[in-house]
């Protein structure tokens, strides 16, 4: 499974240098690439325990089938409803297919030509098979892509939190959620009513400034192509024994999410400050911190770093890229108390629960950091993206860590603390159920009325709101230097 999960990782970011650079600036950089998963798989200690799939095979088909189904309810591949967001995203997808690599754009909304640049790390494969196969093969590509991403993602987690076969961990998967209903009846809402209408979105229940930590089920539905690898490298960077290719996953994470890795560079830099706070404790020191050093000045790393050298050329062309500010001092005690009842009910009421068993690991104060002390306080987006989505990496973890808690809990017969968190994730649960219920419902309403189950692209360049956060002047130093 290491090879698969790696190769997951990698290809997108292979196909972009030999798709989008220059031959002799890609050609290296894909070697590159190769050699240091390659020497990260015959060195590395294995991330995780090892669950063998040929012992427990029925399991793992049945997963699979269920993550296949969630996938198709995602709208992911336009075979089922598709929420607003996917109208942008499948144009993005769309001229990925039709224009040639790199994708560059003559319009009159640009003073000269403008090309794409955005998150297209999880496009990639599947735009490969579009243009080989045609758009439908591409849309479907993109199906079974997710659905191999999910998978592997879902492997990760019962392999490292559970250690063992199982299917329940998918279920917390598919529900896992701040209280949001809770959230809605703090603010004075009528959730009897809400519960009954069971297809609102209920996530934007703080308001204004704007905060939202997405269930998983929320993510997969509206922001795909940013989550689905971005789960993935957090398990994986969370189940490492060593510092040998951290940077390199983080790096290649970049292409997929620039946003949600600013959450994974954080984690990267708890676990620098970890290992040298460790390293300080050991005796001889000198011997320790050399043993540091070098422990993180590795090939694979030095090359994550010429890595995300090239991804910050290729972003910092973006037209939106200097769009963020932190939220001011004046509106500070305003804001505060909504941030930290936001807090408590997104994520606190979970943090309190688990604690008897995490409160000395130091993911349990990644997420705190992540989703109290960062994530709140610095506005980027219409909607305030930054807040939503650099957040992905600390929800991930949270969820990993209320699963750990549930394992033990049942293993040591706590069952006290058991109910307590099974409740806690039916309630949570109430948001993700929303979302797939409106998938289900207006895909069967469209089915009875022959619409196009609400499936659309919608080219962004058009709308003067969103245009700037997908393209970049062709002629900076990316597209100058670097590109074909």
């Amino acid at each position: 499974m290491q090879i698969a999960i790696y190769t997951y990782i990698a290809l997108p970011v292979l196909i972009f240098f030999s798709g989008w650079i220059k031959l002799y600036i890609g050609a290296p950089l894909c070697v590159l690439v190769v050699i240091a998963f390659y020497r990260a798989i015959m060195i590395s200690e294995p991330g995780s325990p090892q669950v063998r799939i040929k012992d427990n095979l029925w399991k793992f088909a049945i997963a699979f089938g269920i993550i296949f189904f969630w996938v198709l309810l995602g709208g992911i591949g336009k075979f089922t409803f598709q929420n607003a967001d996917h109208s942008t995203r499948n144009s993005l997808f769309e001229l990925l297919v039709y224009n040639k690599w790199p994708v560059i754009i003559e319009s009159s909304y640009f003073e000269k030509p403008v090309g794409l640049v955005y998150y297209i790390g999880f496009w990639l494969p599947p735009a490969l098979i579009g243009k080989c196969f045609g758009m439908q093969a591409g849309y479907f590509a993109q199906t079974v892509w997710a659905s191999i991403g999910v998978f592997l993602f879902y492997y990760m987690v019962t392999a490292l939190f559970v250690k063992k076969a199982a299917l329940w961990p998918l279920v917390v998967i598919v529900f896992f959620s701040g209280l949001d209903i809770l959230g809605k009846y703090l603010m004075g809402e009528d959730i009897v009513s809400i519960i009954g209408d069971n297809r609102e979105h209920i996530e934007w229940w703080i308001g204004f400034p704007y905060m939202q930590y997405s269930s998983m089920t929320t993510q997969l539905f509206w922001v795909f192509n940013q989550t689905v690898p971005i789960w993935l490298c957090t398990v994986v960077i969370v189940a490492q024994k060593n510092s040998r290719i951290m940077f390199l996953i983080f790096a290649l994470s970049t292409l997929s999410g620039a946003l949600p890795a600013v959450g994974l560079g954080v984690l990267v830099l708890m676990l620098t400050i970890k290992s040298f706070v460790l390293a300080l404790k050991k005796k001889p020191i000198a011997a320790s911190l050399r043993e540091f050093v070098f422990g993180h000045l590795t090939f694979e790393n030095y090359v994550g770093v010429v890595i995300a050298l090239v991804f910050a050329l290729y972003f910092a062309g973006n037209l939106m890229n200097r769009s963020g500010t932190p939220r001011t001092w004046s509106s500070f005690g305003g804001v505060f108390v909504s941030v930290v009842v936001f807090f408590s009910v997104e994520a606190g009421v979970y943090l309190a629960a688990i604690a008897p068993f995490h409160k000395r690991n130091y993911l349990f104060y990644y997420v705190v950091v992540m989703l109290l002390f960062i994530c709140p306080w610095y506005i980027f987006g219409v909607y305030n993206d930054f807040c939503m989505r650099a957040s992905i990496p600390a929800v991930v973890i949270l969820m990993c860590l209320v699963i750990e808690a549930l394992s033990k809990a049942k293993e040591l017969k706590m069952r006290r603390l058991l109910a307590v968190i099974i409740c806690l994730l039916i309630i949570g649960g109430v948001c993700p159920l929303h979302e797939i219920t409106r998938s289900i419902s207006y895909t069967i309403q469209a089915e009875k009325s022959s619409d196009p189950q609400g499936i659309t692209s919608l080219n962004p360049i058009e709308y003067d709101g969103i245009r700037d956060q997908y393209y970049g002047y062709s002629d900076n130093v990316f597209f100058k230097y670097l590109a074909k």
